[in-house]
């Protein structure tokens, strides 16, 4: 056995290839490491969560009865979905034919059920007992509104 610095010839080989052998470890986790970061990003794997629903501009389904208060009926356009915006009278004479109504045009209704939003009041003066009930004023498919489907 040859010496040289204090090491042999041997141990030289042994250092070499331990080295050899920590790179090759090292290269190969660090692949690994990019491959995975690489299917990551082009899978949108660092995008913040995603609401399941989305905004929908639709008529109603039906005209009926909301709620009843001092023996009286409330009426309401029934809307698929949740917090109901962006009202619209599609009937003759469009929103502005509802701006003699009790509660003024109908971008100022209400909507009923502050939780749910998805009944819009229909005011009873100066809009819908003013006409017979198969008339427009009383069909779903005029009113039209903005709402959340989930």
């Amino acid at each position: 056995m040859q010496v040289m610095g204090g090491y042999g010839i041997e141990n030289n080989k042994e250092v070499f290839m331990k080295r050899q052998y920590q790179l090759l470890v090292s290269v190969t986790l660090a692949i690994m490491l990019m491959a995975t970061m690489l299917g990551q990003a082009l899978a949108g794997g660092n995008e913040p969560p995603q609401p399941l629903g989305f905004w929908s501009t639709h008529t109603a389904y039906q005209v009926g009865v909301a709620f009843w208060a001092d023996g009286q009926p409330h009426y309401a356009a029934f809307f698929s979905g949740l917090y109901g915006y962006n009202q619209h009278y599609l009937g003759p004479g469009g929103d502005a034919a509802t701006c003699g109504s009790s509660a003024g045009c109908i971008s100022n209704w209400t909507w009923y059920n502050d939780v749910d939003r998805n009944r819009l009041l229909l005011p009873k003066g100066g809009w819908l007992l003013t006409e017979p009930p198969w008339g427009p004023k009383w069909q779903a498919s005029n009113y039209q509104a903005t709402t959340w489907i989930d």
